[in-house]
């Protein structure tokens, strides 16, 4: 009896520390995607040095510019298969006059989140990715999913003359640019973001259109 006792009550004390989580993650995480201006917006408000200021009044000054033209520029999509993600996904290109790419917006699905991103060119170089996770409540092929659980995490990623100069992690932080890991996602995005250049250019848009 005693050792029932003993059960119950941590059991009752594990659900309510489990709900008392619960209530704070839902909380601190956003259930709709945070949109890339809106970050971009509250880092500028927030930064309290000179530091990058101008570089990012700059990439602020490109990335509305784009924004503006965007719905004018022609659009090129293509499906891609699972060299990217588990579930596929598609690559949408907005391109100028002269096949010049300025932003791509890119779909990646996975069996337990999806991946939305926005890369934003100027002369072929990234200077802006805003990169958003969406994290399933359960796997797809589980009866417990529900799309309407997602929950979503964004990064955001500014470049300057190639270098990455601020990293904006999904807690809102800036993460140091001496961090091993700082130099590791300049490494990887910014090759990402030449390899959808490349997958661009060697595609057969002719029997795509």
């Amino acid at each position: 009896m005693k050792k029932l006792f003993i059960f119950v009550v941590t059991l009752m004390l594990s659900i309510g520390y489990s709900q008392s989580k619960g209530a704070l993650l839902d909380d601190q995480i956003p259930q709709e995607p945070q949109r890339a201006e809106d970050l971009m917006n509250q880092l500028i408000m927030k930064m309290s040095s000179e530091d990058n200021i101008e570089e990012l009044t700059k990439i602020r000054s490109q990335f509305n510019e784009l924004m503006l033209i965007k719905p004018s520029l022609k659009k090129k999509s293509i499906i891609v298969s699972r060299e990217y993600s588990t579930e596929g996904g598609d690559l949408n290109y907005f391109i100028d006059e002269n096949e010049n790419v300025l932003i791509v917006d890119a779909e990646f699905l996975g069996e337990s989140g999806r991946w939305e991103e926005e890369y934003y060119y100027y002369n072929d170089s990234l200077f802006f990715l805003h990169s958003v996770r969406g994290a399933y409540n359960s796997p797809i092929y589980w009866e417990t999913f529900d799309m309407n659980k997602t929950t979503y995490y964004a990064n955001q990623y500014y470049f300057h003359n190639g270098s990455l100069i601020i990293w904006l992690n999904q807690d809102g932080v800036e993460v140091s640019r001496d961090s091993e890991e700082f130099d590791e996602k300049q490494k990887s995005k910014w090759e990402e973001s030449q390899e959808l250049l490349t997958k661009y250019h060697i595609t057969d848009w002719q029997s795509i259109d």
